[in-house]
């Protein structure tokens, strides 16, 4: 697999009875566009970490694990909970309580 950019290139192997020939696909992640939106934060009770539990475009819901990483950097995702996909906001809430330690010990309010 090559990447290049915003492209990746994979060779894939269709099989027909006595013959083998490699097919080309191109994937294009530009045409995926997906945007979010917070829909509840919680702030840890030395407010150095938050969760964002977020609402995608096509009507899923993830959330994260936020990290302060004060001035210079700001915030940035510590856990790569981002990827798990839920169907309500519940649903994400209940699965971040049995990941996210912080947030089992303290359940903040919401922001």
């Amino acid at each position: 697999m090559k990447k290049g950019g915003n492209e990746f290139n994979i060779t894939i192997t269709f099989t027909r009875r006595k013959k083998t020939r490699p097919q080309k696909c191109t994937l294009d992640f530009r045409k995926r566009k997906m945007t979010i939106e917070i829909v509840r934060s919680i702030a840890s009770p030395d407010e150095k970490r938050r969760l964002e539990i977020f609402k995608r475009s096509n009507g899923t819901y993830g959330f994260e694990d936020m990290k302060n990483g004060e001035e210079e950097s700001g915030w940035f995702p510590v856990g790569s909970y981002s990827i798990g996909i839920f169907s309500s906001e519940e649903e994400a809430l209940n699965e971040a309580k049995e990941r996210v330690q912080w947030l089992a010990a303290h359940q903040g309010p919401s922001r």
